[in-house]
């Protein structure tokens, strides 16, 4: 039996099981016949679902963590013995170029458009310091990306910003095999749920979505699930009015969130205005969309054009604007149930991650020379 190829998947800021680096990628890889180690965020090292997960140290300071982490995360990365290392954070950019250097084959993962999220780091500064910072980082990627095999965008409009020919676009698309395993929560309550589920910050609206809640006239309840960016955003939100009619769930292992979607009766994606949310493609809406469940997204005209047969559409920064489609969505039962309906079709037809990690593993089979089928 040949000897499997060796892959090595690096991250310094997500957490080992995070849905897209683990429960996709490296899972997918083992499945297709590949040695995979995941080098990330988590407390011990083990053995998951095939995946040998090395711990990454978590520093104290955005700051810190930019300064050492490249050369830490190098340091156990040559350690793996890996042919194909796979990075995921921008930061790790100097990670990747020493790596090839060593003649390794190096892959970037785009998650996101950091140089259009740095224009809203109020953390670095000025608007004018983040405006260089910015362009600063765009010149930077663009010219080291040129040290690596290949890069993996998470949507079209991210795979824009580099060589084409290097390009892969692999979309964040909801894994079905991994939602169809789970089943519906126990119902806690008697009146409808809107959910959201994930990272808690004001970017991504969420205190206006518990603002909303104020302004709803039917009873129902928003369900929150995910660690807050800060205690003192947190409190902010809890001095709403709109908290009344808000429950905080903690932070969930996969499976539980999954499970709190599936008995949930709408999904939310409030993204306020950004140039890095304008033509995201949210993972949030393509679960929910797994669930069955309509959505209600922030009125960003690629949303709407993209979403626009499973979702109602509100300003994000008015939030009687978005308690208006929450109570559309409550009052009509046919509405919600024929959205929900349309959005899981989607899924099954086009958005998924079955039919998508095809050309992950393309890409593998690609840097890799392999023929024919793995495993």
């Amino acid at each position: 039996m040949s000897k499997k190829p060796r892959v090595c998947h690096l991250s310094s800021v997500h957490p080992a099981l995070d849905t897209r680096i683990f429960y996709k990628e490296c899972v997918t890889l083992v499945e297709a016949g590949y040695d995979v180690t995941l080098v990330a965020r988590t407390e011990s090292r083990e053995e998951k679902n095939g995946v040998r997960i090395v711990p990454f140290p978590e520093y104290a300071g955005r700051y810190r963590r930019v300064l050492f982490a490249p050369f830490k995360m190098f340091s156990l990365a040559v350690k793996q013995s890996a042919e194909v290392y796979h990075f995921h954070d921008p930061e790790l950019i100097i990670t990747g170029v020493l790596l090839r250097l060593r003649g390794k084959k190096v892959v970037y993962d785009v998650h996101e458009n950091v140089a259009k999220q740095i224009l809203n780091k109020t953390w670095m500064g000025g608007r004018l310091l983040r405006k260089f910072a910015s362009l600063f980082f765009r010149i930077i990627e663009r010219c080291e990306v040129f040290f690596f095999h290949g890069v993996v965008a998470a949507t079209p409009d991210i795979g824009k910003s580099f060589p084409s020919k290097k390009v892969t676009l692999v979309r964040n698309f909801s894994s079905l095999q991994l939602m169809d395993g789970v089943s519906p929560a126990a119902s806690a309550g008697t009146v409808p749920t809107v959910i959201y589920a994930g990272v808690l910050t004001r970017i991504r609206g969420i205190g206006h979505a518990v603002e909303a809640m104020e302004f709803v006239e039917n009873d129902c309840e928003l369900l929150l699930a995910g660690k807050w960016e800060g205690e003192d955003f947190r409190e902010e939100c809890e001095r709403r009015d709109g908290w009344r009619k808000v429950r905080y769930l903690g932070v969930l292992p996969l499976y539980d969130a999954y499970a709190v979607m599936k008995a949930s009766d709408i999904g939310i994606v409030n993204f306020l205005p950004d140039q890095n949310h304008f033509r995201s493609l949210p993972n949030k809406a393509f679960e929910y969309m797994a669930c069955s469940l309509p959505l209600i997204m922030s009125e960003f005209p690629y949303w709407k054009e993209t979403f626009g047969d499973c979702a109602l559409f509100a300003d994000p920064l008015e939030p009687k604007d978005v308690a208006r489609q929450i109570d559309r969505l409550i009052q009509n039962h046919d509405l919600r149930m024929g959205l929900g309906r349309a959005g899981r079709t989607l899924i099954r037809s086009e958005w998924s991650w079955e039919s998508e990690k095809g050309k992950l593993l393309g890409l593998y089979r690609n840097l890799l020379s392999l023929t024919g089928e793995e495993g």
